[in-house]
């Protein structure tokens, strides 16, 4: 044991110390340096964990404040008058007999069709116009009137999908009914029953139609009279017949034709060897009439007569050379002059000139007469087949059209009657409701209005909340802080972990048995961790610390001296935290005299030195501080004290104050053989570790590495538990005789 340490005789060394035994992150003794320290982004994630931290004190003042921001709202909103008129949209159209126009559309989508015609602004515009509306006060004073009603103008459907609700809301009770008809009934006219003027306007249009095609159908069937007139037949089809067999005729009429051309051509070839002879052509052969005055006989002849028949051969003779050099059907005088001579002639000839009893002509003259009259004949025939075959064509095309125009009559007929009757069947849209004039003013808006603030006052405090606890930057889980300080996780203690649905919003007693269990095995984690990289001769200081207050340094400081003594070591925890000692109360011991009275020299260590319930721990409170001991702590930086403490114990556990705020876990640190640091989920900012993991870095103090107090206790539920109780029968005198055969227990 040394001599205590006094303010007149210190016994302390004042050379550096080398540094001993830094094991961890490569064996430097030094901490690894801190990550960047960058602005963190606001990630969903991030926001979660803020929430959930601080939810509980979000709710409460969250609920109040939204109860105040709905009172308020109710209080400050005023509550207006509503009026409202109800039209009803069938599910059907109404029919009496005929179903006239289109297919109908979809319920649903012609009610909604129907709402947005009542607030458009045709609507609008023609209720502004009647004198009962613009003359209010509330449109009266409006600037722009239609902007008004298709903002306010409210337009739903009612419980019901058939009834429409048409509503607006003022001061005015009795404007606001006035100007909900002047809408309701500008929606009638323009839309509703402007179906119905529609439909007399289309019936108006159908009837002159009918009454057009009537007067085209009375046209045709005349026109079909005079064709049928001139073809013996209405029927196109008999008169086509008639057509065929004229054109057989006409065949016969070519025929006879050729044959006297053939006989033409002959008798020319005997006239021309006639002429050539000398030899007059023909002669005339006179009937006996003409040659002795009369039937009654006599030798005498007639000389009239027989000048006349002279003149009428030359006469045909003119015509036939006239003709043969006329185009056919056209007209030439000078051939109507000798016809006409012609017929006078045969009529002073009693009509015999072309008969057998007459002149009897040459057989030359008779071809040439035989061949006009066939040629005549064959004009005559393909004139009237031409004409016929037109008259046959305008026939069929005639009945087609008129088979058309009755067909087109009969449909607007029909048309006709179905709407002459339809026009009077109800409409699709009536009235059920006009609007009423409100006593009572409506609180829906109110109410609504009232209930939009208080939620979004809730979602404000709440987010408030939120954010300010984000900008904290919190510890939220182990992951995070390896990935934002760099240092080395050694392990976690869970916290106690409280039963059923209290228990997770923070209420009821915390299974302390389970936690017990779960807390000595994570401590034994870390204490494994700590003796392999500790592992070497001589006593060893470990440094427990932390960056700020309520970290977990004293529970950690605690758990890991009882885990280390377990394993048959001598184990002395030191209660350095001389601002806010609390290390005698996890003993339930006095406070008594500890390190203040020995930096002092008023005792010395095995006077100070306190055993507790489990073997080979030992304990040292922080004792009466003042400045006194805090001045000899501070000559050589707490060296002294922690040589005199490993000369006694085979391991220190040191429980420090906060790295940030004081001075002495600075001091002490840089002596030790390492240095935890101790770290509370949902507590620590890793802003603070950063800071004190740069402090410690800039000691070279050996940092081994970080442990998270108060994990989430889900982590540690799948621990392998043990399947039989352990039992401790063997007496306290033979463990401490027989220190190799320690039990695990629990503090």
């Amino acid at each position: 044991m040394t001599r205590p340490m006094t303010a007149d005789k210190p016994s302390i060394h004042r050379t550096p110390a080398p540094q001993r035994n830094g094991q961890m992150n490569g064996r430097s003794g030094k901490a690894k340096k801190p990550a960047k320290d960058e602005t963190r982004a606001i990630t969903p994630m991030s926001l979660m964990h803020a929430l959930r931290r601080r939810w509980i004190p979000a709710v409460a003042v969250a609920i109040p404040a939204a109860l105040l921001a709905a009172v308020v709202l109710w209080e400050i909103i005023p509550a207006p008058y509503e009026s409202y008129a109800v039209v009803k949209v069938n599910q059907y159209g109404e029919n009496i007999i005929y179903k006239v126009g289109g297919q109908e559309t979809n319920f649903l989508n012609f009610r909604d069709s129907q709402m947005t015609y009542i607030k458009s602004r045709g609507v609008l515009q023609a209720a502004l116009r009647k004198p009962e509306v613009a003359q209010t006060e509330t449109m009266k004073n409006m600037q722009h009137p239609v902007e008004f009603l298709v903002k306010n103008l409210k337009v739903d459907a009612m419980e019901s999908d058939e009834f429409v609700r048409v509503a607006l809301s003022g001061s005015r009770p009795q404007e606001l009914a006035t100007i909900v008809d002047g809408i309701k009934d500008s929606y009638m006219n323009e839309v509703v029953y402007k179906e119905r003027n529609d439909k007399l306007s289309k019936l108006e249009n159908l009837k002159g139609l009918l009454e057009k095609k009537t007067n085209e159908l009375t046209t045709k069937q005349k026109q079909i009279d005079e064709l049928a007139k001139g073809l013996n037949t209405v029927d196109a089809r008999i008169a086509n017949t008639s057509i065929q067999m004229a054109q057989r005729n006409l065949q016969a009429l070519f025929a006879d034709l050729r044959a006297v051309k053939q006989d033409l051509r002959e008798l020319e070839t005997v006239r021309e060897a006639r002429i050539r002879a000398g030899l007059p052509p023909d002669s005339l052969v006179l009937t006996p009439e003409l040659q002795g005055g009369g039937p009654g006989g006599g030798n005498q002849a007639n000389p009239a007569l027989a000048l006349a028949a002279r003149k009428l051969q030359l006469v045909q003779e003119m015509i036939a050379k006239i003709e043969d050099a006329t185009v056919p059907g056209s007209s030439n005088e000078k051939l109507n002059r000798y016809k006409r001579e012609e017929r006078q002639l045969e009529k002073k000839l009693g009509g015999r000139g072309g008969g057998a009893a007459g002149i009897r002509l040459s057989r030359y003259e008779q071809l040439k007469r035989d061949k006009k009259n066939i040629e005549q004949e064959i004009a005559e025939a393909q004139a009237s087949i031409a004409d016929n075959g037109r008259k046959a064509m305008q026939l069929e095309r005639a009945n087609g059209n008129l088979r058309q125009l009755e067909n087109d009559k009969d449909r607007i007929q029909k048309e006709v009657s179905a709407l002459d009757i339809e026009i009077f069947a109800p409409t699709r849209v009536e009235i059920v409701e006009d609007a009423n004039v409100p006593e009572v003013k409506s609180v829906k808006t109110r109410t609504r209005l009232a209930a939009i603030g208080a939620m979004g006052m809730f979602a404000l405090v709440v987010a408030l909340f939120t954010l300010f606890e984000w900008t904290a930057q919190r510890l939220s889980s182990p992951s995070e802080l390896t990935s934002e300080t760099g240092l080395r996780l050694l392990g976690s203690l869970p916290a106690p972990e409280r039963p059923g649905m209290l228990g997770k919003l923070g209420f009821g007693e915390p299974n302390l048995n389970e936690w017990n269990r779960v807390l000595v095995e994570s401590v034994d984690v870390v204490r494994t961790y700590l003796l392999r990289h500790l592992k070497t001769d001589g006593p060893k200081a470990i440094v427990i610390a932390s960056a700020s207050a309520n970290e977990g340094k004293t529970t950690l400081s605690t758990q890991l001296g009882s885990s280390i003594a377990r394993s048959g070591r001598r184990v002395c925890v030191v209660d350095c935290d001389f601002r806010r000692p609390s290390a005698h109360l996890v003993f339930q011991t006095e406070q008594g005299q500890g390190i203040s009275e020995l930096l002092r020299g008023e005792a010395d260590v095995e006077t100070i030195t306190r055993e507790t319930s489990i073997p080979g721990l030992c304990f040292i409170s922080a004792g009466q501080v003042d400045d006194e001991s805090l001045r000899v702590l501070s000559m050589d930086g707490g060296e002294t004290l922690v040589e005199t403490l490993r000369k006694h114990f085979d391991y220190v556990i040191i429980d420090t104050s906060p790295i940030l705020f004081v001075a002495e876990p600075s001091m002490l640190a840089q002596y030790s053989d390492g240095v935890v640091l101790a770290v509370r989920r949902d507590y620590s900012r890793l802003g603070f570790v950063n800071q004190a993991c740069e402090t410690l870095r800039n000691l070279d103090a050996p940092v081994l590495g970080t442990v998270v107090v108060g994990a989430e206790s889900s982590i540690h539920r799948q621990t392998y538990g043990y399947q039989q109780d352990i039992r401790f029968a063997e007496p306290q005198q033979k463990r401490a005789a027989n220190p190799q055969q320690q039990q695990k227990t629990a503090v």
